[in-house]
């Protein structure tokens, strides 16, 4: 099992992140935020143990991020927010959420990367495929 205790979200979208830091903060220690012009500088603060990518990241942004997050944390974990518009970002996440979805759905999320884990690249069971009908 693993024991998140500190989180860095990285968005476009200042006040979204400091509304969804002020959440995370209810159940995590460390929560820092910025966008990405700042995520080198904050990596160098200390390890993380999950990455929050937001919806109001570019394709390119989210890759980035993604990246220098896993060179620094390599154990580290990455959940990511999205919209219809944003699907991109999935391709990093070890679980994901809809950006609309609400704090409780986030959580559920990420105690489900606490509890269980996921292997790296695999889409949360929210964007899994609907299983085939049965025969008849």
């Amino acid at each position: 099992m693993r024991n998140f205790s500190t989180v860095i979200c990285v968005g476009q979208e200042i006040r979204l992140l400091d509304v969804r830091s002020q959440v995370l903060r209810t159940r995590f220690a460390t929560v820092l935020y910025g966008g990405p012009a700042d995520l080198y500088r904050l990596l160098a603060q200390h390890p993380f143990d999950l990455l929050v990518l937001c919806h109001t990241l570019s394709e390119e942004e989210s890759h980035e991020a993604a990246a220098r997050f896993l060179a620094c944390n390599p154990g580290g974990a990455i959940l990511a927010m999205y919209t219809h518009h944003t699907t991109f970002s999935l391709k990093e996440a070890d679980a994901s959420v809809p950006a609309l979805a609400g704090p409780q759905r986030m959580f559920h999320a990420v105690d489900g990367l606490q509890q269980h884990g996921m292997p790296r690249f695999a889409l949360s069971p929210y964007l899994q495929a609907a299983p085939p009908p049965h025969p008849r």
